[in-house]
C-alpha cells in the first residue's frame, strides 16, 4: 500500500482493507493476509460490499428481509433482531439429528444464511449477489527431483506461516498437545524466535494436562517437546464446566454451542486472557491437509508411474498386510477404469444407504423425507475438472460442512475471551500446497503426514516424530453422561417437536453403555439436546 502511495492513517486491520479497497476494489481480497469477515459501506451508490477469507474461519451470519440487511459475527445477534422471524428450519435441523451434515450456507433457523468461505456479496435494493472469488488452483503442479527439494519447499512455506500468522503487538500463545500438528507449530515459532524472525514480542505454549486418563493424556508428549527445545509449557487442567452452563449457552446462541470436547480448554484460555496475550495458534487443520492416504493408488495409475506404484503396494503391505495393499489396489483399479458417471451413481447408492443408519432411522417421517431430498440435491464433481482423482478428497474437505460449523463454534467460544484464533495449517497457502503435492509425500512407508514429519526431523524429539497415535477426548463426554441421559429422558421431548422416535434415545444409550465398544462419543445425543433447548424459547433468551 505504501508502494502506491497510500496514505494509512494508522496500521489497523480496518485502515489497511479499507485502503486496499479502495485500490483494488473485489481484487483486493486476494492481497489480504488471514482471516477475516468485512463489510463496507458505499456512502455515493448506496451499497455493502460483504466479504469472507478463503478458509471460512471468521464468520458471517446475515438475513434479507426484501427492503433490509442485518448481518452479524454470531447467529444470535441477527436473530435478536425484531424483524427477523424464529422459523425452524427443519432440513438443518434433520442434518443435526442425523449427523449428516450436508449445508454450508443455512442455520437452523428459516432465512438466516451464512456466507459461504471465498465468496463476497454485494447488497443493494434489489438484494444480495454473492459471488466465489476464491477457490484452489488444481491443476499447478509441484515437480522436484529429489525428495529433499519437497522437504526444503515445505519447510520454508510451513515457517513463512507461522511467521506471518505470530504477528500481533502481544505476545502470542501456541496450544501444544503433544501431537505432530501442534508441536510442529511451537517448534517452528522457537526456531524463528531464535532468528529474530518472529512477528511478535515472545510467545508461550500451553499444554491441558490429562495425566490419569489414558485415552486423552498427551503430558509426556508435550513435556518431550519443551525438553527438546529448552523451553517451558504452561500445563493446564482440563475444564468440565457445569452441565447447566451449556443449556443456557444454547438458549443465548440460538445455536449448538461448544461441545465438551471444546470447553475443556476453558482454563488454558482463562489463562491465556490473564497474560494480555490475544492470539492463539492451534494446530487444526494438520490432519486434513498434512496427510490422508485417499487417492495414493488412483493418482499413480492415472499418471501411469509404475514404479511409484510399485511402491505404494509394497509399502501397505510391509505396514499393513498382503491382503490390505491388494485390496486398495483392486479398488483403485475399479474407481479409474469405470466411467465417472458409474462412480457417481456408486456414491448415490452408498448416500442412500446411509440415509438408512441409525442416526437417519430415528427421525421422523417428514424429516428423514427432508434429509433425503438434501442428500439427492447434493452437486457431483466431474472427473475433467480434477487434475488428478485424488484431489477429490481435499475438495471435500475444503468443503465438508461439519468442519465449517466446527470453525464457527470455535471461533464464537474463543472469541468469548477475547481471543483470536489462528490456525497455520488452514492457511491458504498451505492448502494450496496439499493439492500440489504427491499423494506419496503425504503417506509414506506406513506414515501419515511424512513431508511434514520430515521437514521438522531437526525441531521436534523422536518420540514425537515417529507418533501415530491420537489422543481421544470422549472421557469429556463422559464426564455429562447421566445429566445428559436425565434431560432426554423427561418426557417433554417427543410432545414439544415431533422430530425423532423416542425409543431410539435410549438404544443410544445402550451402545454408550456398552463397555465392548470403545471410544464412544454421543454426538447426535447432544445435537438432539441442543435443537430441543434452543426451539422452546423465544426472542428474549437471544438478548439475555
Amino acid at each position: 500500500l505504501l508502494a502506491k502511495n497510500c496514505i494509512l492513517r494508522d496500521r489497523s486491520d480496518a485502515e489497511l482493507v479499507l485502503q486496499a479497497y479502495q485500490l483494488w476494489g473485489k481484487q483486493s481480497l486476494d492481497h489480504i493476509e488471514g482471516d477475516f469477515a468485512l463489510a463496507i459501506w458505499h456512502v455515493d451508490s448506496q451499497h455493502l460490499f460483504c466479504a469472507r477469507d478463503p478458509i471460512g474461519n471468521k464468520p458471517f451470519h446475515f438475513h434479507w428481509s426484501g427492503t433490509s440487511l442485518i448481518f452479524a459475527s454470531d447467529l444470535h445477534a441477527v436473530i435478536a433482531a425484531s424483524d427477523v422471524p424464529e422459523a425452524p428450519n427443519e432440513g438443518v435441523l434433520a442434518e443435526y439429528l442425523a449427523d449428516h451434515w450436508l449445508s454450508r450456507t443455512e442455520t437452523l433457523w428459516q432465512g438466516v444464511n451464512i456466507l459461504d468461505a471465498a465468496h463476497y456479496m454485494e447488497v443493494d435494493a434489489r438484494g444480495p449477489r454473492i459471488q466465489e472469488y476464491w477457490s484452489p488452483d488444481l491443476f499447478t503442479e509441484l515437480h522436484y527431483a529429489k525428495e529433499s527439494d519437497y522437504v526444503e519447499h515445505y519447510r520454508e512455506l510451513f515457517a513463512d506461516t507461522v511467521r506471518r500468522q505470530s504477528r500481533s503487538q502481544n505476545p502470542i500463545s501456541i496450544e501444544v498437545s503433544g501431537g505432530l500438528d501442534s508441536s510442529g507449530i511451537f517448534a517452528m515459532a522457537a526456531d524463528l524466535d531464535r532468528q529474530d524472525q518472529l512477528a511478535s514480542p515472545g510467545f508461550t505454549g500451553y499444554t491441558l494436562n490429562f495425566a490419569g486418563e489414558p485415552r486423552a493424556d498427551e503430558i509426556d508428549y508435550a513435556r518431550a517437546v519443551g525438553k527438546h527445545l529448552n523451553l517451558s509449557i504452561e500445563e493446564i487442567e482440563p475444564a468440565y464446566p457445569e452441565f447447566s452452563s451449556y443449556l443456557r449457552a444454547a438458549r443465548t446462541y440460538k445455536d449448538i454451542p461448544g461441545l465438551p470436547n471444546l470447553a475443556m480448554s476453558a482454563n488454558e484460555l482463562a489463562a491465556v486472557q490473564s497474560t494480555n496475550s490475544r492470539v492463539l495458534l492451534d494446530g487444526r487443520g494438520g490432519d486434513e491437509w498434512l496427510g490422508g492416504r485417499a487417492g495414493l493408488y488412483q493418482d499413480d495409475l492415472v499418471e501411469r508411474n509404475w514404479s511409484r506404484l510399485f511402491h505404494t503396494l509394497t509399502d501397505d503391505i510391509t505396514s499393513d498386510s498382503l491382503v490390505g495393499g491388494i485390496r486398495r489396489l483392486v479398488h483403485a483399479i475399479g474407481v479409474i477404469t469405470l466411467p465417472s458417471f458409474a462412480v457417481e451413481q456408486i456414491k448415490k447408492i452408498t448416500n442412500r444407504k446411509a440415509a438408512t443408519s441409525a442416526q437417519h432411522r430415528w427421525l421422523l417421517q417428514h424429516l428423514h423425507a427432508k434429509l433425503k431430498q438434501r442428500i439427492e440435491k447434493q452437486p457431483t464433481l466431474n472427473a475433467k475438472e480434477l487434475r488428478l482423482p485424488g484431489q477429490r478428497h481435499e475438495l471435500a474437505l475444503l468443503q465438508d460442512a461439519y468442519l465449517i460449523k466446527n470453525h464457527l463454534i470455535n471461533e464464537r467460544y474463543v472469541a468469548a475471551f477475547g481471543i483470536e484464533t489462528r490456525r497455520p495449517y488452514s492457511s491458504k497457502a498451505m492448502i494450496q500446497l496439499s493439492f500440489m503435492l504427491p499423494k506419496h509425500l503425504k503417506h509414506h512407508g506406513g506414515l501419515n503426514k511424512y513431508l511434514h514429519r520430515q521437514a521438522l526431523r531437526e525441531l521436534l524429539p523422536k518420540e514425537v516424530l515417529s507418533r501415530t497415535t491420537k489422543a481421544k477426548f470422549s472421557v469429556t463426554f463422559d464426564y455429562y453422561t447421566e445429566d445428559l441421559r436425565a434431560t432426554l429422558n423427561t418426557g417433554s421431548l417427543s410432545t414439544r417437536h415431533p422430530w425423532i422416535s423416542r425409543s431410539y434415545v435410549n438404544r443410544y444409550f445402550e451402545v454408550y453403555d456398552d463397555d465392548a465398544i470403545p471410544y464412544k462419543v454421543p454426538w447426535v445425543l447432544w445435537n438432539l439436546l441442543f435443537c430441543d433447548i434452543i426451539h422452546q424459547n423465544g426472542k428474549s433468551d437471544a438478548t439475555s
